[in-house]
């Protein structure tokens, strides 16, 4: 979605409004007691077509956010109480979700059989990963500086997105992309401890499942 705010263009992508959306609703649903996590019909049933209608209608044009919501989505579901028997029928209908989605564009699955052998394809599905290698061990200790990357001038498609972190691997080196991972899990902890001491259980879910 495009649209114009004080004569800017803002780019959205409505999947990440589900992101947000089906956290608030389990955070909602599980912390609340509007219903049990531990009984089927009342309870997880509603639960589980909500994740399965989220994630199906956002994997039909992103596979990646749709694997991720089903991932954050079971493990809300886990941290609200769900029963292990119920758990594991979810998990068997997302996995047989996600090879259908698989499956619907032929490009996703080159891409996953792709990473078993790089090299047998270098110049068509094995580009991708084979440029993103080049990209990161070209940065060495210190990278080539901030901005000055090469490989982002139509070398390593998807630069600016899926393989940012190949960029900045190149531009700030091994140094700056341990900074990156570093700051990554200062966030996850620092995600766990708010949600730790949230008041309530609603906002502890809803603490875990953004985080």
């Amino acid at each position: 979605l495009r649209f114009h705010l004080g004569g800017v263009a803002v780019g959205l992508q409505p999947s990440e409004v589900a992101k947000l959306a089906l956290i608030a609703f389990l955070a909602y649903r599980l912390g609340e007691g509007v219903s049990d996590p531990r009984r089927f019909w009342k309870g997880f049933l509603l639960n589980a077509v909500a994740i399965g209608l989220c994630c199906g209608l956002v994997g039909k044009e992103n596979f990646g956010t749709a694997a991720l919501l089903i991932i954050v989505a079971i493990a809300m579901m886990v941290a609200g109480g769900s029963r292990i028997p119920h758990l594991v029928l979810m998990l068997i209908v997302a996995v047989a979700g996600l090879v259908v989605l698989v499956r619907a564009e032929p490009y996703r699955l080159q891409r996953l059989t792709a990473y078993q052998d790089i090299w047998r394809d270098s110049q068509g599905a094995g580009y991708q990963p084979l440029q993103s290698l080049t990209t990161i061990a070209s940065g060495g200790w210190w990278g080539v500086g901030l901005g000055s990357g090469l490989q982002k001038y139509g070398y390593l498609p998807e630069s600016h997105t899926d393989f940012i972190f190949a960029m900045l691997c190149e531009e700030l080196g091994l140094i700056g992309a341990g900074l990156v991972l570093a700051l990554f899990c200062a966030f996850v902890w620092l995600g766990m401890r708010i949600s730790l001491r949230a008041a309530t259980q609603f906002e502890q879910l809803l603490g875990f499942g953004l985080t």
